[in-house]
């Protein structure tokens, strides 16, 4: 927390009570929106959905958390600072899990096929978890 502190000083941000209690709620997977006001909620902790929101978005500008889609409909945020990292994703239970890849192997084999430089990249893996097999 003390680096996201730092950045959000450097920025001119404050690191409220209220952005406290979403990066906490961020700490041990990607979620959604909805997921974060019921992990909140069932600790006694009211905050307002457009808050939460508001919230996310001025962290995923200043780099401290990513906003990925998984489907069509629904983005899941996660705390950055981790290694980089991908996902699996569960199509029926909407399970996320991480999975980390030698991403210096596909980014070699990207620019020996197509000559591309690559800034960023995401990947996901849809299909079925264990317990939905």
């Amino acid at each position: 927390m003390t680096n996201v502190s730092h950045i959000l000083r450097k920025t001119g941000h404050r690191l409220t009570k209220q952005r406290q209690q979403i990066l906490r709620a961020l700490t041990c997977r990607p979620q959604s929106v909805e997921e974060i006001k019921s992990a909140l909620l069932s600790q006694r902790i009211a905050i307002d959905t457009t808050t939460i929101y508001r919230t996310l978005d001025c962290l995923v500008k200043l780099g401290i958390v990513a906003k990925t889609r998984f489907n069509e409909h629904n983005a899941k945020y996660e705390l950055l600072g981790k290694t980089h990292h991908h996902h699996l994703v569960c199509t029926t239970c909407s399970a996320v899990k991480d999975i980390p890849l030698d991403d210096d192997f596909l980014m070699k084999k990207v620019k020996k096929l197509t000559n591309f430089h690559v800034q960023s990249h995401t990947l996901e893996f849809f299909g079925l978890c264990k317990h939905c097999q």
